[in-house]
């Protein structure tokens, strides 16, 4: 594995949660900013994207 991916693992998965990544330290690691990603509003499930669907949302909401 490239260094630079073990870096950014490392700090991903730093047991101390003031000194572990956050996302946004995640999104600014160089790794990170060498992949192309096109970033889907959506829930991953596995390997399946379900998007989010507004409407549906507004309706579960409104009928509590």
């Amino acid at each position: 594995m490239p260094l630079i991916f073990l870096d950014l693992l490392k700090y991903m998965l730093d047991v101390n949660s003031m000194t572990r990544y956050t996302l946004q330290e995640i999104k600014d690691h160089p790794w990170f900013n060498n992949i192309e990603c096109d970033l889907i509003a959506g829930i991953i499930i596995d390997y399946n994207i379900i998007p989010i669907d507004d409407q549906m949302i507004y309706l579960c909401v409104s009928n509590n």
